[in-house]
């Protein structure tokens, strides 16, 4: 199965549009480790480090085809992840 795990854009529902996380998504690449191990492919991806949109973030997802997608957001990245569920 192939697994994408995925932190949406953060950086495009700021004020200051230069701001960027500065930790790596932890959670993600602990869940990515243990699907592996599991004998899945997984892809992570940190759309708010790469400064992807909502557009370059679905193209993205088009070529990897996964099978699954996970989420993982705070309250402050609710917005890019609830349109991009949609």
């Amino acid at each position: 199965m192939k697994v994408l795990l995925l932190l949406p854009p953060m950086w495009e529902y700021t004020r200051n549009k230069e701001s960027r996380s500065l930790a790596p998504p932890l959670g993600l690449l602990y869940l990515s480790s243990m699907i592996e191990l599991n004998g899945h492919e997984v892809e992570v991806v940190d759309a708010d480090y790469e400064r992807l949109t909502l557009p370059g973030l679905e193209e993205r997802i088009s070529k990897i085809s996964p099978d699954v997608i996970g989420l993982s957001f705070t309250t402050y990245g609710y917005v890019g992840a609830a349109k991009l569920a949609k």
